[in-house]
Formats: structure tokens, C-alpha cells, sequence
């Protein structure tokens, strides 16, 4: 599967959040209690809750929970879906699992979500450390014989769900504008003392910025830091002109007190 954050809005937007309202933390320390494994933020439906007291069925019948995710590309979401999170820590074998009982859980999980939500077509299952490798062998093995649902269902231990599932602040933003150019381009102007040529390009990337503010935050801040941090130099470090002071107070006035 590729990285993914997590979104809380998808399960919050789902019509079964107001009857079975959790964390991945709060469901898993249920079966696991004290463990803490997931991250607390991360909001999920209660699958196992739902269907034993609305449903007034058997827990086993569904997935232990469900949670939203997307897919998030230089801090840009898209594809809002659920994914389906089925918790086995407490296996020490892989041999014990059923194939029947697996299929069950992620089908009647999807009846009950209907398609109300997008679902992610793979499932997640999540085994403690030791035993996930014997469960990815497992998985391999009996989707190669005709794996059914199987096929679609991706073998995670504790740590590499928590690496695979990340928030939204932990993913890194690639700048379009290279601050490091913008810096080197005034930096170099500014050395040279030629001010009018170095005022005009701070306030042609301060403009340039200002076309970001609104559709793309991060390019803007990017942008505006790096212009920032020369003109702070420059403004420690050079003894102006009236005429320059004047212009350069203009800027700040402009630019830098928005």
C-alpha cells in the first residue's frame, strides 16, 4: 500500500459514527489494555460495538474497526476513503488463522458500511512483531491457491502501521520555489550593494508569494521565510541612503506587517 494519513473527517462524516464513536487506541486497549499502540488522534468506528448492541449480532462478524484515511502529496489530500483494521496482536502463531473467518469479518464489515464511503480496497490486518512475517507467509501462500479476499489484505505489525498510516503534519512539503535559489538571487544583490535591483526582487517575490496565500499555504510561508531571512540580514548588516531607507521602510510597510 502507499503512505497514507490518516482523516478523521471521512469516519466523522459517516452516518454509523454517531453509534459507535472510538480511537484505534481506545479499541485496541480494549482487547490489549495499557498497550497504548496507536497514535490517540487517529478516530475510528467501533465495528465490534456496533454490531453486538445495534446489530445485536456476534462481535466476531465484523473487523475490530474502521478508520479514515487519504492520500496526501506535497500537503495536497486526496482520494478520502476508510480502511478496514483488524487487530491481531495477540496471535503467537500464524497457523491458527482461518481464511473463512477473515473473509466474513471484511465482507459483513462492508455490508454494514454500505456504500455510503468510499472503501479502501485493501484491508489491513496487524499482528504483534514477532509473528508478522509468519503471517505475511501465510497470506502469500493461500492467495496464491486462490486467495479470494485474501489477496486484498495487507499484513502490518505494530510499527510498520504506525510508520504506513501518518498524520497529516508529519508529511514534508516540497516547495515549488526553491528557497534556497530565492535566497541565493537577493543574497547576491545585496552584497553588491545594488539596491534598487534587490529591493525590486524582494517585492517581486513577496507578490509572487502573495499569489499562494489562499491556494497553496505552504508554498507561501515558503517563500515569504526565505525572503524574510535575507532581508533581516540585510537590514542588520547595511547603512542606508535616505532615499534607500525611505524605499526600504515602504517595503516593510508593504510586505513584512501583513
Amino acid at each position: 500500500m502507499e503512505p497514507m494519513i490518516y482523516d478523521n473527517h471521512v469516519v466523522r462524516e459517516h452516518s454509523l459514527y454517531a453509534r459507535c464513536p472510538s480511537t484505534l487506541n481506545e479499541i485496541s486497549n480494549r482487547d490489549y489494555p495499557g498497550t497504548d499502540y496507536f497514535n490517540p488522534d487517529i478516530i475510528g468506528l467501533d465495528m465490534d460495538d456496533y454490531e453486538r448492541r445495534t446489530c445485536h449480532g456476534h462481535a466476531n462478524n465484523t473487523v475490530d474497526a474502521v478508520i479514515g484515511i487519504c492520500t496526501c502529496q506535497n500537503k495536497k489530500k486526496s482520494s478520502p476513503r476508510l480502511l478496514l483494521v483488524e487487530l491481531r496482536m495477540g496471535y503467537e502463531k500464524a497457523n491458527n488463522l482461518s481464511k473463512s473467518e477473515m473473509e466474513r469479518k471484511i465482507l459483513h464489515t462492508k455490508e454494514l458500511l454500505s456504500a455510503e464511503k468510499t472503501i479502501n480496497r485493501e484491508s489491513v490486518f496487524i499482528f504483534d512483531e514477532r509473528v508478522a512475517a509468519q503471517a505475511r507467509h501465510w497470506f502469500a501462500q493461500r492467495s496464491a491457491e486462490g486467495g479470494g479476499e485474501l489477496r486484498h489484505i495487507v499484513v502490518y505489525s505494530v510499527k510498520d502501521f504506525n510508520r504506513a498510516v501518518l498524520s497529516y503534519d508529519d508529511m514534508p512539503y516540497t516547495p515549488i520555489n526553491s528557497p534556497e535559489h530565492i535566497q541565493k538571487s537577493l543574497k547576491e544583490l545585496a552584497d553588491q550593494k545594488q539596491w534598487p535591483s534587490f529591493f525590486e526582487k524582494v517585492c517581486f517575490w513577496f507578490k509572487k508569494a502573495e499569489q499562494y496565500r489562499y491556494t497553496m499555504p505552504f508554498e507561501y510561508k515558503s517563500i515569504k521565510e526565505a525572503v524574510s531571512q535575507v532581508w533581516s540580514t540585510f537590514r542588520a548588516n547595511s547603512k542606508l541612503e535616505e532615499d534607500d531607507e525611505l524605499y526600504a521602510q515602504i517595503i516593510e510597510e508593504d510586505f513584512f506587517k501583513k
